[in-house]
């Protein structure tokens, strides 16, 4: 099952320059912007790295992969970054104002290599689908930089509570870094490098199985990564480190493991007419009208066991549906495919609403729709006629999800919002320094 492994990461100096100047999110959640911002912030923000800029003179040999290579090796012979001498696990705290409680809570995760392994043998369980052009993106720029620049987010369950007794014992241990983010989220990194307690967590993870939460993308990459070195006229010793992948691991129970939901904006439908999409939902949903404000208020208080969404068409013209019989529900699902699975909003807007409904093909559902976790901007884009309407979600739960991995299901993309975000920049795996 799972194989852990500590590494000698290589980290920004805290001596050569501000850490949080040089920290950035995910690669795929930062805007154009954004990007703008981060770049000017400081000349070796990990931006550069993980999502560099184009540029009109782009050609094979200079590129934002290359350049990212060239940055990422430059800051390593100026001290700016440097790598730690022992193989180490290292303590990630994140600390947020859960919107919910009202009250600030935290999130436990520890960075460490697990071994790849293939989908469908048991080990490591993806959620979602992929893809093809970030795959692509991610594997031209491993190729260049020969190193794991941001982690996978891979959740396990620690039903003993053995690996958060070795984490909690190094809670008060001094920090490497200690910062807070645009997002007023509070970051602690600590390192872990007894032998003894590494080997104890290594230990408490065999016969575990892993739930990729986010980064399928940087999974699936490693593991084509993996597949381009293998032919290639390698060491074994060069080889075997892309065997793993960097990864921080949190518990299914953590207290502040936190799902958004993404709410979904249908841009347009062919030959649409509301009046006969209204009726049809009336077949299967019992179609409640409401003001638009009230919608996610409606949404929150309904049965956490029933199944419901809201949709907003603009001109403040809003409904609440609420599913009413799982058995017409089922009959249109896709042969083949799970009750649960079928069941879930993220799954049945797709096959039922947009398929079957719209007749919107699976194949046209990636250009037809957009996504936001605002509510605000899933309102605001219908009523600029940026979209024809928005389908408004509950977050999917920790349970649900894993029950669909666990059956060999794949959620539709953009299913899951973990909040917050992993930063990039704390640490790296390099795969050509030997540790």
């Amino acid at each position: 099952m799972a194989e852990l492994k500590p590494f000698c990461a290589w980290r920004y100096s805290p001596n050569k320059v501000n850490i949080e100047r040089v920290i950035a999110p995910p690669y795929d959640v930062i805007s154009k912007s954004y990007q703008a911002e981060l770049y000017k912030r400081s000349e070796f923000n990990v931006v550069r790295l993980i999502l560099g800029k184009d540029s009109i003179k782009d050609n094979e040999r200079d590129n934002k992969y290359t350049r990212a290579r060239r940055y990422l090796n430059e800051w390593s012979r100026m001290g700016m970054l440097k790598k730690d001498a022992k193989p180490s696990f290292y303590l990630y705290r994140q600390s947020y104002m859960h919107p919910e409680r009202h009250k600030r809570v935290d999130r436990t995760a520890f960075f460490a290599l697990l071994k790849l392994e293939p989908f469908g043998k048991g080990v490591v369980f993806p959620h979602e689908q992929t893809h093809s052009l970030p795959k692509v993106d991610r594997l031209n720029l491993i190729k260049q930089v020969e190193a794991n620049l941001s982690p996978v987010f891979g959740l396990y369950d620690d039903e003993k509570g053995e690996t958060r007794a070795v984490l909690e014992s190094y809670f008060d241990h001094p920090p490497l870094y200690k910062l807070t983010d645009d997002h007023g989220v509070r970051h602690v990194l600590s390192k872990i490098d007894d032998p003894h307690k590494i080997n104890k967590i290594t230990a408490a993870f065999h016969g575990k199985p892993i739930f990729i939460a986010d980064g399928h993308h940087r999974y699936e990459t490693a593991l084509n990564y993996k597949k381009h070195l293998d032919t290639q006229h390698l060491s074994a010793q060069r080889r075997a480190a892309s065997d793993h992948v960097l990864v921080a691991f949190v518990d299914f129970s953590d207290p502040g493991l936190l799902i958004f939901p993404t709410h979904r904006m249908l841009k347009h439908a062919p030959h649409f007419n509301k009046a006969r999409f209204l009726k049809a939902l009336g077949d299967y949903f019992e179609v409640v009208e409401v003001k638009p404000a009230k919608i996610m208020d409606s949404l929150d208080h309904e049965d956490k066991e029933g199944r419901v969404i809201g949709l907003y068409f603009g001109k403040k013209e809003g409904y609440i549906l609420r599913l009413r019989d799982e058995e017409k529900l089922l009959s249109a699902a896709p042969k083949r495919k799970t009750k649960e699975w079928a069941l879930l909003d993220v799954s049945f807007i797709s096959y039922l609403i947009l398929g079957r409904l719209l007749g919107i093909g699976e194949d046209k559902i990636e250009e037809t729709l957009a996504y936001t976790r605002s509510a605000r901007e899933a309102f605001s884009t219908v009523d600029q006629g940026k979209a024809l309407m928005s389908f408004m979600l509950r977050p999917i739960s920790v349970d649900d999800m894993r029950t669909v991995c666990e059956q060999g299901e794949l959620l539709p993309q953009k299913s899951t919002y973990f909040y917050p975000k992993l930063l990039s920049g704390l640490v790296f795996h390099r795969h050509t320094d030997g540790c």
